[in-house]
């Protein structure tokens, strides 16, 4: 029994010297996260904050991640077609997501929203067409999140 609770205080320790080695970091990256996606605070409705800041964070996001594999993908020990066309259709979506975190941070991040819909759209629509499997399996990735920002975004009572 005694072994037992030794043990535990044991446990207890570590966990509180990984909670005080960590809270800084922490710290820093929430507020580092905070810079990133805040809107402006001079805009006082609610909702409008809340959209920039979803469009801010997804766009961000998805910026990031596609400007990760570009360089992972030029690491790679690919084809050089294969190597061309990754490179091709992340270039393209980082392109489409920064233009759309650019808007985000104005007062008109609702065309950095149509911006990221309709590329994203645009973008799945095109690599269906070209009829390459890579290609499809990235539009069928691709496709239903713009379909999920859209319904975000838009407004659905004007479209009907």
């Amino acid at each position: 029994m005694a072994q037992t609770n030794f043990q535990s205080v044991q446990k207890q320790r570590w966990y509180t010297g990984m909670a005080i080695f960590f809270r800084p970091v922490i710290h820093w990256l929430s507020r580092m996260w905070e810079a990133i996606v805040q809107p402006p605070e001079q805009w006082k409705d609610v909702a409008r904050r809340r959209q920039a800041r979803l469009l801010a964070g997804l766009s961000f996001f998805l910026a990031f991640t596609s400007l990760l594999g570009m360089l992972g993908s030029s690491m790679a020990e690919h084809a050089a077609e294969d190597m061309q066309k990754n490179l091709l259709l992340l270039s393209v979506l980082a392109a489409i997501a920064l233009t759309a975190y650019g808007f985000s941070r104005t007062r008109y991040f609702s065309i950095g929203a149509g911006v990221l819909i309709g590329g994203l759209s645009l973008l799945s629509y095109t690599g269906a067409m070209i009829q390459d499997p890579d290609a499809d399996t990235f539009a069928l990735m691709i496709l239903p999140l713009a379909f999920m920002l859209s319904l975000a975004f838009l407004k659905v009572r004007g479209m009907f």
